[in-house]
């Protein structure tokens, strides 16, 4: 998806320090991509967000700031706890329907090895959702 996205859109990435490892996967980035993943405070992370044209993101912090700050944020969620939507933002669900879902905080979840909840979201959905709200 960063890759697709990155041809169209310049792409900022960012995160907590310690968790540049969940990006390893995606590198090399395009020239088109950013990564600040463990390099901002969430200060300056929210700032970022209110900047940005939309954010992308699982269901963290970045989303419920997204949302509270009105800037278009996608979720890739498995729960219930979807960031706040208002007559002022734009908050939309990105989910699919598994026979073990919502998994979130049972033994399913702890059971399971494969995370197949996120892998069933393809990044088809998430362009087709950021092309409906007209980010892409």
């Amino acid at each position: 998806m960063i890759k697709k996205l990155s041809k169209k859109i310049q792409v900022l990435l960012v995160g907590a320090k310690g968790e540049e490892f969940f990006f390893n996967d995606f590198k090399p980035f395009s020239n088109n991509t950013i990564s600040l993943v463990g390099k901002n405070s969430i200060i300056e992370q929210s700032t970022i967000v209110k900047n940005a044209r939309a954010v992308v993101c699982t269901d963290s912090a970045l989303g419920h700031i997204a949302a509270a700050v009105n800037t278009p944020v996608f979720v890739l969620i498995v729960v219930e706890d979807a960031p706040c939507k208002t007559s002022l933002n734009k908050v939309f669900l990105i989910r699919v329907n598994l026979p073990c879902s919502p998994c979130y905080k049972t033994f399913v979840m702890k059971a399971c090895q494969d995370n197949i909840y996120m892998k069933s979201i393809s990044t088809q959905m998430v362009l087709d959702a950021l092309s409906l709200a007209n980010i892409t």
